[in-house]
């Protein structure tokens, strides 16, 4: 299955998008797929994801293909974090680092707070922000609600989106 992009003329020809749903549906039908059925059906990742003509696809950058008559020149991300969520206003053009200030938190963090971790040996909640290359350290507070203030802060003024590290 090769993953490039289809003209927006062959989607047209082949689904119908609902952007107040965010369903797509097939106009025509093909081996087992019928006319009027539901296109797309969600991966393992909550993605959801078909093939037309031997292409890979996410209906998430097929919607909005569909609806604005291009594809996007960045990426397409869900703001509720659904991402079978496909309905036009659930979805937003963003950079790569728009992206990431939308993220669910991490399986692997342990106080429910992204950027906030207990420091056994300064017995504090320690504070940062950011990725590997540009992380900031906000601070440390002995207090876990003062830490979590300041990260919420920390959030605020660097535009993370309010849905940023939302439960998994």
């Amino acid at each position: 299955m090769k993953r490039r992009s289809l003209p927006v003329e062959t989607l047209r020809e082949h689904l119908r998008y609902d952007p107040e749903t965010g369903k797509m549906y097939w106009l025509t039908s093909f081996r087992t797929r019928k006319a009027g059925s539901e296109a797309f059906t969600v991966d393992v990742n909550g993605y959801c994801y078909g093939c037309l003509l031997s292409t890979a696809m996410y209906a998430h950058v097929v919607a909005w293909a569909l609806h604005h008559g291009e594809y996007s020149t960045l990426e397409i991300y869900h703001i509720n974090g659904n991402k079978a969520d496909n309905r036009m206003c659930n979805l937003r053009e963003v950079t790569k680092q728009e992206n990431l200030h939308n993220t669910k938190l991490y399986k692997t963090n342990t106080s429910g707070v992204p950027g906030v971790t207990w420091e056994k040996s300064h017995k504090s909640w320690k504070v940062y922000i950011g990725g590997k290359e540009n992380r900031i350290r906000v601070g440390r507070f002995k207090s876990f609600d003062e830490a979590v203030a300041a990260r919420k802060a920390a959030e605020a003024l660097l535009g993370y989106h309010p849905n940023h590290g939302r439960a998994a």
